[in-house]
């Protein structure tokens, strides 16, 4: 039998670079021996510019003078046009990566004048001239910025880490080179490591914008329309493109249509009732463009997941360390209950498709749950974070957490991720932390922040009933940190407040039956925030007696 013979031939998302995008913006930061005059690339990123945008003013270099150091670090965002920002990538794929000029211009290889760049040993993904495109709301890109959507890309990442110690060797030192960069790269590299040193290249949609579909309502409920609009840019035909839409469903994945765009409104009528699919568009010049996953409920388009609602929680406000923060919640009511969404019409009974979804999605949820009996966690905050919320959330009867140094921030930002509506949540905090004065608030101590919380959530919609119990004293009862969910129990090695900040541990505990009882009592035994706050109220003004005369002195 002969065998057929193929070379797999890429496209070139660039082919049409020059009608695509007209400038680029090269970010660089570099750190310069003032006495050697070497220089070390730190970071370096090609922005190319659709055709529409106008490219932006070129602020020149900034520079942070390290104290006590022969080192200064350098961030220069040059503009220039895209080819020319192109061809500096390439050269650096070469291993020749120099400084623009201050006009913006390249110097010629093999120029001895030009002020280079050391670099190290990099490795692209994927392939050149292959390009990635990026998933929506990208999470593992911080340098991605929000408007470009789902962009394009291009990485040479170090084979090797670049060592900090040898460029900065003191502390502080380091930290103020570091914080340097954050402020002027607008995200930090200490958080992904992997791109100290590293080049990449970002070509945002060079046709659309942005893509959006809603559902259309039908006369039946056994046919169902989907309604697209593209938002092409500024002179740009959109004709030729390809949409193609793949449904997914709980047995497999099966190809549903395609469709060979004629403008940028398309309304595609499917034989049966639509759920959950993935769209994406591609040009046959310059491949895939746009993807995304969308999930179709009553009348509602979005990313969700089927039978589930979600809310947005919104934790502690941002800091000058820390940006402010989102995530989402998936929630839940008792089995046998449902949620609807965009429908009033009686109650709604799951297909076959939404509970075989339910029960592989209650599966994969119970074995991640049932996986951690232990774990250290070194530095990872946000991992950490990630896995205390997906606890909480995976609860059905009941919560409790005890956690002497429990107070607003962290009610926040782990407690709203209960999923459960209905599943009582209860924490046993301190007397010892409520009383601190709370630095995000005006002269008000924490256990009063707490409290207004509390009513302020009462309030709101989808939200879970709280019960609040200080341990009384200047030393509370208990000391460690245990989370409850259900029939299970957790010893964490440090408070809400800080987990994860250094090493620390979470346990599952094998015999949960053994201190079930003991953590009961101390709750039993603590009082009610709301009688604890009276009570503290009460014992200020006895204690703040007012002076009769001058000379008396206040107790």
């Amino acid at each position: 039998m002969a065998i057929q013979e193929v070379t797999a031939q890429p496209s070139h998302p660039l082919a049409t670079l020059e009608s695509d995008y007209s400038h680029a913006v090269v970010h660089l930061a570099w750190d310069l021996h003032k006495r050697t005059k070497e220089r070390v690339l730190l970071f370096g990123l090609v922005e190319l510019l659709p055709a529409e945008v106008p490219p932006p003013t070129d602020d020149g270099e900034h520079v942070r003078e390290l104290r006590k150091s022969e080192r200064r670090v350098f961030v220069r965002h040059t503009v220039m046009p895209a080819g020319r920002a192109l061809e500096w990538y390439l050269r650096c794929r070469r291993g020749d990566a120099v400084l623009p000029t201050d006009d913006g211009t390249l110097p010629a290889p093999g120029d001895e004048q030009a002020r280079r760049l050391r670099l190290l040993d990099l490795g692209e993904e994927p392939p050149w001239p292959s390009l990635a495109l990026a998933v929506e709301q990208q999470q593992e890109v911080p340098f991605v910025p929000a408007w470009h959507g789902q962009p394009r890309m291009h990485h040479m990442i170090p084979l090797i880490d670049l060592d900090l110690k040898t460029l900065w060797p003191r502390e502080n030192e380091c930290r103020n080179a570091v914080d340097f960069l954050s402020e002027t790269l607008h995200f930090d590299l200490d958080d992904y490591p992997e791109f100290w040193g590293s080049v990449h290249l970002l070509a945002p949609n060079p046709l659309f914008r942005k893509m959006e579909g809603r559902r259309l309502p039908t006369s039946t409920e056994h046919i169902g329309q989907m309604l697209y609009r593209l938002h092409p840019r500024a002179g740009k035909d959109l004709t030729g493109l390809e949409l193609a839409i793949d449904e997914q469903r709980a047995s497999g994945e099966c190809s549903t249509t395609r469709v060979a765009l004629e403008g940028p409104l398309i309304r595609v009528t499917f034989r049966h009732k639509i759920g959950r699919f993935r769209e994406g568009t591609r040009d046959p010049l310059r491949g895939l463009l746009h993807t995304r996953h969308t999930v179709v409920l009553a009348g509602l388009t979005g990313r969700l997941s089927i039978g589930e609602n979600r809310k947005r929680v919104v934790p502690v406000p941002a800091t000058p360390r820390r940006a402010a923060e989102e995530y989402e919640v998936a929630t839940r009511r008792t089995e046998g209950q449902t949620i609807k969404i965009g429908s009033t019409r009686g109650p709604h009974v799951p297909g076959a498709e939404s509970r075989i979804w339910a029960a592989q999605r209650a599966r994969k949820a119970q074995d991640a749950v049932r996986s951690l009996s232990e774990r250290l966690f070194d530095d990872d905050v946000q991992e950490a974070t990630d896995i205390l919320r997906s606890l909480l959330n995976e609860a059905r009867r009941e919560v409790l957490i005890i956690d002497p140094y429990f107070a607003r921030p962290e009610l926040v930002r782990f407690a709203l991720a209960v999923g459960q509506i209905d599943a009582p949540i209860s924490i046993l905090t301190s007397a010892e932390v409520l009383k601190a004065m709370d630095p995000s608030s005006n002269n008000m101590e924490k256990g009063d922040v707490l409290h207004a919380e509390i009513q302020n959530l009462a309030t709101q919609k989808d939200i879970n009933t709280f019960k609040i119990r200080v341990m009384p004293g200047e030393r509370p009862i208990i000391h460690d940190r245990f989370l409850v969910v259900d029939d299970r129990i957790w010893l964490l090695g440090s408070s809400f407040n800080e987990f994860a900040s250094r090493g620390t541990m979470i346990i599952s505990l094998s015999h949960p039956e053994l201190v079930r009882d003991k953590l009961r009592q101390a709750w039993n035994d603590a009082e009610e925030l709301a009688s604890w706050l009276h009570e503290r109220h009460a014992s200020r003004i006895v204690k703040s007696p007012i002076c009769s005369t001058p000379q008396e002195k206040c107790s």
